[in-house]
């Protein structure tokens, strides 16, 4: 099968799943993973604008350090107490995580085995 049926394919099982979650509990996993998310993408930021070719904007550079550390502060105390409030629902956040993060490492990451093997196919 080829790779977007099985996403596809994926995606409708979690939506399956989710809808035999009551309500309160999916807002509280959405809303985890949402502040975790922002979280990644404030600190990548963080780390890309050390890089030699960053351009910094003006604009963009208003009060640089101290939004993005009080973002950070604020997202961090955040997850702290989704953990601490919910533990079991943060559980299962962190658990859907680190299973995708396995998942793009060992089949989907570019230089992976099986990225290689589909690229010698579509090359042929």
């Amino acid at each position: 099968m080829a790779q977007p049926v099985n996403a596809i394919l994926w995606q409708g099982l979690c939506a399956v799943l989710m809808t035999l979650t009551p309500f309160p509990v999916l807002v509280n996993y959405i809303g985890f993973l949402l502040n975790f998310f922002a979280v990644v993408a404030v600190t990548s930021l963080i780390i890309f604008r050390r890089g030699q070719h960053w351009e910094k904007l003006r604009v963009v550079s208003f009060a640089y350090p101290l939004i993005p550390a009080l973002f950070l502060i604020v997202g961090g105390w955040m997850t702290i107490q989704g953990i601490r409030l919910k533990p079991i629902i943060s559980a299962c956040a962190i658990v859907t995580i680190a299973v995708g993060a396995l998942i793009y490492h060992f089949r989907i990451r570019p230089g992976s085995r099986r990225s290689r093997a589909a690229e010698t196919y579509r090359a042929t």
